[in-house]
């Protein structure tokens, strides 16, 4: 059996009189993705981690800043029409487009806005059956992505 990748055994965190944990454990195998949220659920404040070592901490607002960018969005009316999209995202910004082919979405993380109307006159002269198109934020999972590298 391996180490566990983070260990922590009675932990306690208070700010002033206020107790954040008080005995807290925490045991993460290799491999393994923890998420610890507030008690309201909203995150205010998130670690990444990746292969045991803080990558990144911060705010959501502040990670997405870090990662940068904004990501373009296209959602096509038939699976058959994903590579079409993907081909023309991929030729905007010299970047590899994402494909879900579940919810039938195509994106792509751009550093220029601007692309984005590039990338309307793209849709508008594919073969492509577009239903929707959109400029973003990173999601969570995009800068997670990101941060750590992974694919």
């Amino acid at each position: 059996m391996s180490s566990p990748t983070i260990q922590a055994r009675d932990a306690t965190k208070r700010f002033g009189k206020t107790s954040a944990l008080d005995g807290f454990n925490l045991v993460a195998e290799p491999g393994e993705v923890v998420a610890l949220l507030d008690p309201n659920g909203l995150a205010s404040q998130i670690v990444i981690i990746d292969h045991g070592k803080a990558v990144a901490a911060g705010t959501p607002a502040d990670l997405k800043r870090r990662v940068g960018g904004r990501v373009i969005e296209v959602r096509t009316r038939f699976r058959e029409d994903l590579p079409i999209v993907a081909a023309a995202l991929g030729r905007l910004d010299h970047g590899t487009a994402r494909v879900d082919e579940a919810t039938r979405k195509v994106s792509l993380g751009v550093d220029d806005p601007g692309l984005l109307s590039v990338a309307l006159q793209a849709m508008e002269t594919s073969e492509a059956h577009i239903d929707d198109i959109s400029l973003r934020q990173p999601s969570l999972d995009e800068v997670f992505l990101a941060l750590t590298n992974a694919r």
